[in-house]
């Protein structure tokens, strides 16, 4: 073995010689592979041990370098550990928090000898402003340690007044729709909402607050809210003023993102008109904000929707008619700001509920302006993300409405969506049905909103069904849209037989075809239906033998779906079938439909049940 290795290292060193270059891995295999590099030594603590030296000077004499490469992670990976503390709440103990003490402190040594890494490597970003920002968002979130370690503060507050008094350059990289959260404003906004919670009439963070309000990243806004919605019972009506400061920039962010659109392909002599409305924006920011920090600016408006300032942007707005589709505001920013909202019955107080349920009945109505604009328009209607956000919450809120708070101001508006807006009530109903289902209890509201919802789904407009026959709101009315399938359980058996109404209802008026009829079979299937499955076979077997109402699409969609039904039906319902004459007669009628079709599995099961004997 060592007559081979030897042939290998004198073949890699008439390769060197030609001054071929190794890869790294032959350089420490040749430094491993060569007896003359080992030696024998004496250790105190394991006698005598084998050593190789070429390896130990090798290490050596890179040490520096290898002491580069670990500060480098230090300070690139020390962001995302204090994401990691942030987001996943791990409470440190006082020696972990000391630990993360010494690192933080070691980093600002780092960021105080040089703009470069160590090592001199380039920066790819902000990465000492990540990092510094990221301790302090640590730190400040342990409130009780830093108040143990008082004389700590000072540093603290020393290192964000450096970077406000030179903020990092706006990165080429990233942009407002940048979701990273180890960044320098994101744990920026965070230490704002933290400091602020501490000393709320504190001039400074008041300030800070509000400037990080209008921070480029939405996820930086998402994250203020979020710190500051947990001690909005400390921050009382200044936290209503801060939710009005951020809906105004709303309105006046979209204009902004006119101004943006413009200098792209504004006429050289309209120069300085762009560079005059720009001016006026940053003076409305900049009285906005004073505002706030001195508690004049009102609450937090009902009609949020409605801008009291429009007219002093009467210009922005006369350019924003140029294109279609213009938004009202930055619906976005609104969405970010507002994620943390509790449901009704997990507000604080009565207010706060009253709040809540008003914000949700604006919200709705600024995303449903759009389909609702023209009801015909076949493209562009389906929900954007925020709107399915809206959706999808106003589908929770309705579930713990009361009667007095008046749910129905809620479903209607969206049920109302007909014609080619289907998208809108499908993912309303698809969202309310899986809230409903996935709970630990199902709501006695839902029973009553599902019989609600569908009776006036099925009312005509202008003489017309509300929604095309083929499109699968139809199949989200019920609950049996393939979104929501998989949450149906033996536990909703009650529920399902309460609104045996609602079913016969939508049997009877529902536009029917294969697919349709599939997803109905396949949800009879299941432990929940169990109690309606029977009275269902009659209606089925109707369908198939109507003639007047064949759909564009085929029956054979359901022939499968409809076997498997009727195997389930035999093997847990053969009791109660053959005492229902009228389900019985159904049954055999359905088979002999299948069997005549030759389908496999209705051939199968008339195998196995033979004459129903």
């Amino acid at each position: 073995m060592q007559t081979f290795f030897a042939t290998v290292r004198d073949w890699w060193k008439q390769r060197r010689a030609a001054g071929e270059s190794l890869a790294e891995m032959a350089e420490q295999l040749d430094l491993w592979l060569d007896p003359a590099n080992y030696e024998v030594r004496h250790d105190p603590t394991h006698g005598t041990v084998i050593v190789n030296v070429a390896l130990e000077r090798v290490q050596s004499e890179r040490a520096s370098e290898h002491q580069e490469m670990n500060d480098r992670m230090l300070v690139t990976s020390f962001p995302i550990r204090c994401r990691t503390i942030l987001d996943e709440r791990q409470i440190q103990n006082d020696e972990q928090l000391e630990e993360l003490w010494r690192t933080w402190q070691r980093i600002r040594e780092f960021a105080e000898a040089g703009s470069a890494l160590p090592g001199g490597e380039e920066r790819f970003g902000d990465e000492y402003v990540n990092a510094i920002t990221g301790g302090i968002a640590v730190f400040l979130w342990h409130g009780e340690w830093l108040a143990r370690h008082d004389e700590r503060r000072l540093p603290i507050e020393t290192a964000i007044e450096a970077i406000l008094g030179a903020p990092p350059e706006r990165s080429g990289f990233a942009g407002e729709h940048d979701v990273s959260t180890w960044t320098w404003d994101c744990f920026l906004s965070e230490a704002a909402a933290l400091l602020w919670a501490r000393e709320p009439n504190e001039v400074r963070w008041r300030r800070l607050v509000a400037e990080m309000v209008f921070a480029e990243k939405y996820v930086a806004v998402r994250l203020l809210f979020a710190r500051c919605a947990e001690e909005r019972v400390v921050l009382g009506e200044d936290f209503g003023r801060l939710r009005r400061l951020v809906v105004e920039w709303a309105h006046v962010r979209d204009r902004v993102d006119v101004l943006r659109a413009w200098q792209h392909r504004i006429p050289e002599e309209e120069a300085q008109a762009l560079e005059r409305l720009e001016n006026d924006v940053a003076a409305w920011v900049e009285q906005a904000i004073a505002t706030f920090v001195a508690g004049t600016l009102g609450p937090m408006p009902s009609d949020w929707n409605r801008f009291s300032e429009a007219s002093r942007f009467a210009e922005i707005d006369e350019l924003r008619r140029r294109w279609p589709d213009s938004r009202v505001m930055d619906f976005h920013l609104v969405r970010c700001s507002h994620e943390w909202l509790p449901l009704p019955d997990e507000t604080s107080s009565p207010e706060e509920r009253e709040n809540v349920i008003q914000f949700w009945r604006v919200a709705l109505d600024v995303v449903a302006a759009r389909p609702r604009a023209d009801l015909q328009r076949r493209d562009h209607q389906y929900p954007h993300e925020d709107e399915i956000w809206v959706l999808q919450s106003v589908a929770a809120v309705v579930l713990q409405l009361r009667p007095v708070e008046k749910p129905e101001v809620f479903w209607e508006a969206i049920v109302d969506l007909h014609s080619e807006a289907h998208d809108w009530p499908e993912k309303f109903l698809n969202a309310l049905h899986r809230r409903a289902l996935s709970a630990e209890r199902t709501p006695a509201t839902y029973g009553p909103l599902v019989r609600q919802i569908t009776q006036r789904a099925f009312s005509e407009v202008d003489g017309a069904r509300r929604w095309p026959r083929h499109e699968e709101v139809w199949d989200a009315l019920l609950g049996i849209d393939w979104w929501v399938s998989d949450v149906w359980t033996e536990r909703h058996a009650d529920h399902v037989a309460s609104i045996w109404d609602v079913i016969s209802l939508w049997m009877d008026k529902a536009p029917q075809e294969g697919r349709r009829l599939a997803k109905f079979a396949r949800w009879l299937s299941t432990p929940a239906a169990a109690g309606v499955r029977l009275r269902t076979l009659p209606w089925f077997l109707q369908r198939l033998r109507a003639e007047d109402e064949r759909s564009i699409y085929r029956d054979e969609e359901a022939d499968d779906d409809l076997a498997k039904l009727l195997n389930v039906v035999w093997d847990l319902d053969q009791n109660p079938l053959r005492a229902t004459p009228e389900a019985l007669a159904s049954f055999r009628g359905l088979l002999a439909w299948l069997v005549e079709r030759q389908n496999s599995l209705g051939l199968e099961l008339q195998g196995r049940i033979g004459g129903l004997a």
